[in-house]
C-alpha cells in the first residue's frame, strides 16, 4: 500500500471512530454499592408492664389451686441475622410475704393455649415455629420452655400472651395471710 493509501485509510479509520462515538445516545459507568449487615441480637421484653395477676384468695381449710386473671404479653425479637432459632423459658422464685413462703414448686406453667402474633418478619410456621413448646404442666422452680423455633425459623418480631389457664398456683391450707410476691424470669436463648 502506498503512503497516500495509508493516509486515506487512517483518515477513514479516525472518521469511523468519531462517527461511532458521536452516534452513541448514552454512556454508562458503574459504581459499587455496599452494605454491611450486623446483628441486632435477641431481645425479650414484657409489654406494658404486664404481670401474672391472681385474684384475692380466701382460705377455706384446704389446699386451693388458682389460675391468674391476667398474664403478661411478651415481645420476642430475633434480629440476629442467623438461622440458629431460639427458645423462651420461664422460671420463678418462691412467693414471699415477709417471713412466710409459698414454694415455687407450687407454681406451674403449661405452655399451650396462648396467643402468638407475628408483628413483622418471618411468618409463624405451625411445625417449625415460633410456637408454644407444649409438654404439659411443669413446675416453675426449674426452667420451663414456653416458646420454641426450629433452626431457620423465628426471624422477626412476635408478641406472645400465655393463656390465663396455663399458669396455676397451689396455695396450701396452712398458708398465713399476707400479700405474696414471686418474680417470673423470662429468658430468651439462641437455639431450638
Amino acid at each position: 500500500m502506498t503512503r497516500f493509501g495509508r493516509k486515506i485509510l487512517n483518515v477513514l479509520l479516525a472518521f469511523s471512530i468519531f462517527l461511532c462515538l458521536s452516534v452513541r445516545s448514552s454512556c454508562a459507568a458503574t459504581a459499587p454499592a455496599t452494605i454491611t449487615v450486623v446483628s441486632g441480637g435477641l431481645v425479650v421484653t414484657v409489654i406494658g408492664g404486664g404481670s401474672v395477676a391472681f385474684s384475692n384468695l380466701t382460705l377455706n381449710g384446704t389446699d386451693q389451686t388458682v389460675n391468674p386473671t391476667g398474664t403478661p404479653t411478651i415481645r420476642v425479637i430475633d434480629a440476629t441475622g442467623s438461622n440458629a432459632g431460639w427458645n423462651v423459658t420461664f422460671t420463678a422464685t418462691d412467693f414471699i410475704s415477709g417471713a412466710n413462703t409459698i414454694p415455687n414448686t407450687n407454681f406451674s406453667f403449661n405452655p399451650t393455649g396462648g396467643s402468638l402474633v407475628r408483628i413483622s418478619g418471618q411468618a409463624v410456621d405451625g411445625t417449625n415455629g415460633p410456637k408454644e413448646a407444649g409438654g404439659g404442666s411443669q413446675v416453675l422452680s426449674g426452667s420451663v420452655k414456653a416458646l420454641t423455633t426450629s433452626a431457620g425459623y423465628g426471624k422477626g418480631k412476635y408478641d406472645y400472651t400465655p393463656a390465663t389457664g396455663s399458669f396455676s398456683l397451689t396455695v396450701p391450707a396452712t398458708t398465713l395471710v399476707g400479700t405474696y410476691t414471686s418474680t417470673l424470669t423470662i429468658t430468651l436463648s439462641s437455639g431450638p
